[in-house]
C-alpha cells in the first residue's frame, strides 16, 4: 500500500484531503469529508503517478455535501428515512421569527413544500389576489362575527351575493398590487349607484387586509371615485301611507293569513320581519280612558329565508308596538282566535 497526500486550501476552510492506491486500483480516488460540509476528489493523470512521492493532479474538485446544502431561502435536513425539516423565516403574530415544519415523503416534495412557503412568506412572493384574501382573511372574520352575534346573518348573505354577482367576475384573480384606480373608475361607472357604492364599500374593506399585513402600500379603493348618475337608482316610494290607503290595504287583506302582520306593519310601525315573527303571547289587550290599545311585544323576526331568529336588527329593535283604535281591537280578536284553535289541535 503506497500513500500520497496533497495539501491544498480552501477558503475559509483548511482541507486536507488523503489518496489511497495500490497496485490494483491506482487511479481510484478516495476522499475524507471535513465535518461533513466539503468532499476534496483527485484524479490522476495515470497510475503511474501514484506511485510519485507527489502525484500529477488532474483536477482538483470541491462540492458541498447534499445534506448540507442551503437554498438561498429556507433550507430542508434529512431528519431520517423519509422524514425532512423544513426551516424557514417568516412574520408571525409574534413577529419576525424563524420557523419550521416537519415532511414525511420525499425530498421532492420536501422541495415543493418548501416552495409554497417561499410563495407565502418570502419577500419576494408574489402578493396574493383579491380572491385570496377574501377567502384567508375577510370571509373567516365576518363568520366569527356571525357566531359572536357581532353581525347579522342577513348582512353577510348580502356580502356573499355583492361579492359573487358584482365583485368576483372581475376582480378575483387580480393580484392586490396591480389593482389600478383608473381601472377601478372604469368598473364603476358601468354599474348602477346603488351597486357601485355596495361593491366598493365591500372591496375597500377586503383590502384593508391587505393593507394591514403590509402587502400593499396603500388601499387603492380610498381613493374617491366619480360614481355613477343618481339617475340609475330605481327609487321606491319613500311616502307615508295616509289612513285612507291603509284601510284600502287592509280591506285587500282582510280575513287572510297575512292580516295580523299587514295590521302590524300598517298600524304599529313594524319592519315586516318583525310583523311576521310575531306570536300570540307576545299581545297583550288593555284599554286606556276608554280607548282599546294592544301591546305588541317584538323579540324576532323572520328572515328572509323564512327562518325565525331571535336576533333583530339592532339593539333598539327590541321594543313594545302600540294598536290603538279599531285596527287594536281587530288584531286582539285574531290573536284570540289563534289561541282557541291552538287549543283545539292540542
Amino acid at each position: 500500500m503506497h500513500l500520497c497526500s496533497a495539501l491544498a486550501s480552501a477558503r475559509p476552510l483548511w482541507l486536507r484531503a488523503f489518496f489511497y492506491a495500490d497496485r490494483h486500483h491506482a487511479s481510484r480516488p478516495k476522499c475524507v469529508p471535513n465535518h461533513g460540509k466539503y468532499h476534496l476528489a483527485l484524479n490522476c493523470i495515470s497510475r503511474r503517478s501514484c506511485f510519485d512521492p507527489l502525484p500529477c493532479l488532474k483536477s482538483v474538485i470541491f462540492y458541498r455535501t447534499e445534506s448540507n446544502m442551503r437554498n438561498d431561502w429556507g433550507c430542508i435536513t434529512c431528519e431520517g428515512k423519509g422524514v425532512w425539516r423544513i426551516r424557514y423565516w417568516a412574520t408571525t403574530s409574534t413577529g419576525y421569527r424563524r420557523c419550521s415544519e416537519t415532511i414525511r415523503g420525499t425530498r421532492r416534495q420536501a422541495g415543493d413544500r418548501l416552495a409554497e412557503l417561499r410563495l407565502l412568506h418570502g419577500y419576494d412572493a408574489p402578493c396574493p389576489t383579491l380572491k385570496a384574501c377574501w377567502t384567508k382573511w375577510y370571509l373567516p372574520d365576518r363568520e366569527r362575527m356571525v357566531a359572536d352575534g357581532d353581525m347579522a346573518p342577513q348582512t353577510l348573505e348580502q356580502y356573499r351575493s355583492t361579492w359573487k354577482r358584482h365583485v368576483a367576475p372581475r376582480w378575483a384573480d387580480v393580484p392586490c398590487d396591480a389593482i389600478r384606480p383608473l381601472e377601478v373608475q372604469q368598473w364603476l361607472i358601468e354599474l348602477g349607484r346603488s351597486v357601485a357604492i355596495a361593491s366598493m364599500h365591500l372591496m375597500r374593506q377586503v383590502l384593508d387586509y391587505a393593507t394591514r399585513f403590509e402587502l400593499i402600500p396603500t388601499n387603492p379603493l380610498k381613493v374617491r371615485y366619480l360614481l355613477p348618475s343618481p339617475t340609475t337608482v330605481k327609487h321606491r316610494d319613500g311616502g307615508i301611507w295616509a289612513p285612507d290607503e291603509l284601510g284600502e290595504v287592509w280591506r285587500a287583506c282582510y280575513g287572510k293569513w297575512f292580516e295580523p302582520a299587514m295590521l302590524l306593519a300598517g298600524f304599529g310601525g313594524c319592519r315586516v320581519g318583525e310583523a311576521l315573527g310575531v306570536r300570540a303571547n307576545d299581545v297583550q289587550m288593555t284599554k286606556e280612558r276608554g280607548v282599546p290599545i294592544t301591546l305588541v311585544r317584538i323579540e324576532r323576526q323572520i328572515d328572509a329565508h323564512a327562518r325565525e331568529s331571535d336576533r333583530t336588527k339592532n339593539r333598539w329593535s327590541r321594543r313594545t308596538a302600540l294598536l290603538a283604535g279599531v285596527p287594536a281591537t281587530r288584531l286582539a280578536t285574531l290573536t284570540q282566535a289563534c289561541v282557541v284553535e291552538e287549543t283545539t289541535v292540542k
